[in-house]
């Protein structure tokens, strides 16, 4: 599962799964699941894995709506770091990240 159902689950927050057959030439996830299930692009999130101070041993998840940007400034000082920054993606698929 990912990060963000993990943390739905442990939290016991409600939540549906909706499938869609994904095209291996889109990166935008979560545009393309909006387009594709038809829904608000408020109401889908993406789950977005964040290195703080340049670490990728520090790690953090940030969930937001598909409709909006991170703000990783906020994010840095949410968790009193310097810096924040994307995480690369190969690193996302080999962390765990701390919530």
């Amino acid at each position: 599962m990912t990060p963000a159902i993990n943390l739905l689950e442990k939290k016991r927050i409600k939540y549906a799964l909706h499938s869609y057959k994904h095209d291996a030439h889109i990166y935008h996830f979560g545009q393309e699941a909006v387009e594709k299930l038809g829904l608000d692009a408020r109401q889908v999130f993406k789950t977005l894995l964040v290195a703080l101070n340049g670490d990728t041993k520090h790690l953090v998840v940030a969930i937001t709506p598909v409709s909006g940007q991170l703000n990783l400034k906020q994010v840095a000082s949410t968790f009193n770091a310097k810096k924040a920054e994307m995480a690369e993606p190969q690193i996302a698929q080999k962390q765990r990240a701390i919530y």
